[in-house]
């Protein structure tokens, strides 16, 4: 009895809010009775948990017909876009795809984008904003490089082990490093954006991580481009020669420290190159020969050369520039022990007044050193001068550069000079080098290290006759007294001074250690008393 009264008064209930709330047809159904008794619909104990209709979505069915109507308009004008990053990896052209005005009946509105799917609010978010790119500078990326596509199947479930994928990333960590540079640092990326028709001048010295198929295009994207410095780089003979058929305007190049060039490759641009007037190509002892060197004898434009530490040149290369009476406004053969001073001298001459820097550092052939300070003695052109390591040159050697030759009517002074390295010429005197220093007046930086014979009098007339002096070095220079030294420093405390007399360090100290302490300072230690 009382199971049926429990029976009624469920089936009551039912029929109760069924008929309030939902269709009548339902009235009286067992299987309603039975699903109350085991889980009591919160909807019977509160009628407003009653699901609300929801607003039907917009046709979206249109949307897959306009985007299949727009790829085979865009498959019948077939347009090629190569993006400059990726066009090594891909070998499939891209097409662009182009993202039309949506048909007409269709929402406008941003008032519907909660209910829309993600494709009709993209198309919303760009008709409602189709005239912003004329007003604003920072717009997103074009379709060159393809967008991922959002998995419209994904939910929010915890994945499983096997439904993980793994993707291998064969990146090296170099490249995932450089990715993350900043602008100021030149890559492949950022350096796109530099080449374009205005670029003059280019340095990428020591660029090490740009690739040479990269190098390799500068000409065509920046087909003005004048001046190119590659020192320290992997440059290839390939990449080189396809520089100078692309870049018809240049005319200076800096390939020094290129352990990767050969002879035939300089010796293919420099025939590619009649017009050169700027060529580096120091520390290539493997590659920079005689015979590599062959056509700068018709190259008549050169001005500047820096053939330094490449040990292989003779007599043969200077010979290509005396014959055809080069001039030169730059020099430098530092450690070039090959070549004769008698050959040196004629070249000096011959660039006598146009002349601004020379570097003859470490020429230690006694031979070269007698024939060419007469010759610079006559080049009053000059900026800079650099003869450190020269060792054979002694007081006699100064004097001849202060006279210069008694023929050629030069300038009683050398009014243009600003830098002089006079470094390990340990024969060199007070005398010579004060009366030196009394016709260089415009003199900033002078190095004079390992000078053992000279004194401060060589410090007070250099400051006297040189007023513009900003710098001098005299490291390893023990006859100057410190405190004579140190009352120069007061009185004249717009002038650097560096010295360091010290000459005894520890080849293996990598400077990370603490020094060993005196003899004198260390403690005994106390001897154990025998028991």
């Amino acid at each position: 009895m009382n199971q049926n009264k429990q029976q009624f008064s469920i089936t009551e209930t039912v029929n109760k809010n069924i008929e309030n709330h939902q269709f009548p047809s339902f009235r009286n159904h067992k299987s309603l009775v039975g699903w109350c008794t085991m889980n009591y619909p919160r909807v019977l104990k509160n009628p407003l948990f009653m699901p609300k209709p929801q607003p039907k979505e917009d046709p979206t069915h249109l949307d897959y017909l306009y985007q299949l109507k727009m790829r085979q308009d865009a498959e019948q004008k077939f347009t090629l876009k190569k993006p400059f990053q990726n066009l090594q990896k891909i070998q499939k052209p891209i097409l662009e795809e182009k993202v039309g005005v949506p048909p007409d009946g269709y929402k406008n509105s941003t008032l519907s984008l909660t209910t829309s799917k993600r494709e009709a609010r993209s198309k919303i978010i760009e008709e409602t904003n189709k005239d912003l790119p004329q007003y604003s500078n920072f717009l997103p990326l074009s379709c060159e490089i393809p967008v991922s596509k959002v998995d419209e199947n994904f939910s929010r479930h915890v994945r499983q082990i096997g439904e993980i994928t793994y993707e291998p990333n064969y990146e090296s960590e170099e490249v995932r490093h450089l990715k993350k540079l900043p602008n100021s640092i030149l890559t492949e990326q950022n350096l796109m954006e530099v080449l374009n028709n205005e670029l003059k001048y280019l340095n990428l010295q020591n660029h090490t991580w740009i690739k040479n198929e990269f190098v390799n295009k500068i000409g065509y994207f920046a087909p003005n481009i004048e001046e190119l410095n590659l020192s320290g780089t992997d440059l290839v003979d390939e990449v080189l020669y396809e520089l100078a058929i692309s870049c018809s305007k240049l005319h200076s190049i800096d390939i020094s420290n290129c352990p990767v060039l050969t002879e035939q490759g300089i010796k293919k641009f420099l025939n590619a190159k009649p017009n050169i007037k700027k060529f580096f190509a120091a520390h290539n002892d493997h590659s920079v020969t005689d015979f590599s060197l062959q056509p700068l004898k018709d190259a008549p434009q050169l001005q500047r050369i820096n053939l330094s530490f490449d040990y292989n040149i003779t007599n043969a290369t200077l010979d290509y520039f005396i014959d055809k009476g080069q001039k030169f406004k730059h020099i430098s053969l530092s450690n070039c022990q090959k070549l004769s001073g008698e050959k040196l001298s004629v070249i000096i001459y011959n660039s006598m007044d146009h002349l601004k820097h020379l570097d003859l550092s470490f020429m230690t052939n006694e031979e070269a050193s007698k024939h060419i300070m007469e010759k610079i003695g006559d080049c009053r052109q000059l900026e800079q001068l650099i003869l450190t390591g020269t060792t054979n040159i002694e007081d006699s050697g100064i004097s001849q550069m202060i006279n210069g030759t008694n023929s050629v009517k030069k300038a009683p002074t050398f009014q243009f000079l600003k830098t002089i390295k006079l470094g390990g010429l340990k024969s060199l005197t007070n005398g010579q080098l004060s009366k030196l220093f009394q016709i260089t007046p415009n003199l900033e930086f002078v190095e004079l290290n390992n000078l053992e014979n000279i004194s401060e009098e060589v410090l007070v007339t250099l400051i006297k006759y040189c007023q513009n002096i900003q710098r001098i070095f005299i490291n390893f220079t023990p006859s100057i007294g410190d405190a004579e030294l140190e009352e120069i420093k007061q009185q004249n405390p717009d002038v650097l001074i560096v010295r360091n007399i010290n000459k005894f360090t520890d080849v293996k100290d990598d400077g990370l250690r603490m020094p060993f302490p005196p003899v004198n300072l260390k403690k005994k230690k106390k001897k154990k008393k025998k028991k």
